[in-house]
């Protein structure tokens, strides 16, 4: 279990929340992870402040997870979005690669990245507000 930290903006989740990558961060190629298969983890966020993480070896643990942490995780769920996005609010946080900077989830639609992401120029891109 991933806990997010106070001021880290928190978790984000989507209408494809279930993720599976690589857990040794290589480039399989065509060779896609699967549930159960050695070397390969689970993300699913189950609140704005926990998320599951599981590996196929993995151990039982709490890690506190720090605003760069919160944010690596958030990009891998908003790369795993198939059209919308959930958030408690807009202050959450993400990267745009793991060598970028945080940036603020407030700006996500106008990231030029994330809205080239096969997405065509025409689908409506609501903005979001914080309350």
């Amino acid at each position: 279990m991933l806990l997010a930290s106070d001021g880290s903006g928190g978790f984000v989740t989507s209408d494809h929340p279930v993720c599976l990558r690589w857990s040794d961060g290589q480039d399989h190629g065509n060779m896609s992870p699967g549930f159960g298969v050695p070397g390969t983890e689970v993300i699913f966020p189950l609140s704005p402040t926990l998320v599951l993480r599981g590996t196929f070896e993995g151990e039982e643990n709490l890690i506190d997870a720090d605003g760069d942490t919160v944010a690596g995780i958030n990009s891998l769920l908003i790369s795993n979005i198939h059209n919308q996005l959930y958030a408690q609010n807009a202050l959450f946080n993400y990267k745009q690669s793991p060598k970028d900077g945080i940036s603020s989830g407030a700006t996500l639609w106008r990231d030029n990245v994330f809205l080239a992401a096969g997405k065509p120029k025409d689908d409506k891109i609501v903005a979001l507000r914080a309350k």
